[in-house]
């Protein structure tokens, strides 16, 4: 990614975004119970701290949820992110 645009541009701004994550799941196969963690959609906001080729930077927590600590979140758990706008976060709810 090109220093400077967006994403970049975001970085310290409020934001909300999109990621895939494990979720619990059980599977039975052949009689036998397993436990395995199936991805599922999360949207957060929080603060952009940084973006780097790799993915991004944040404490990002979901509606009503305690603050998550910072982390690092790769690209490819990110869907999408949106800005902050009108002085609030855009609105965002995954399908299904």
């Amino acid at each position: 990614m090109a220093s400077g645009g967006v994403p970049h541009s975001w970085v310290g701004h409020t934001i909300a975004v999109a990621l895939l994550e494990p979720a619990p799941a059980s599977l039975r196969f052949g009689g036998m119970d397993t436990d395995i963690r199936l991805p599922s959609t999360a949207v957060k906001s929080g603060t952009l701290d940084a973006v780097t080729d790799h993915g991004i930077v944040g404490a990002f927590s979901a509606p009503d949820a305690d603050e998550e600590p910072v982390g690092f979140y790769p690209w490819s758990a990110v869907l999408a992110i949106m800005p902050e706008q009108n002085g609030g976060v855009a609105e965002v709810r995954p399908i299904g």
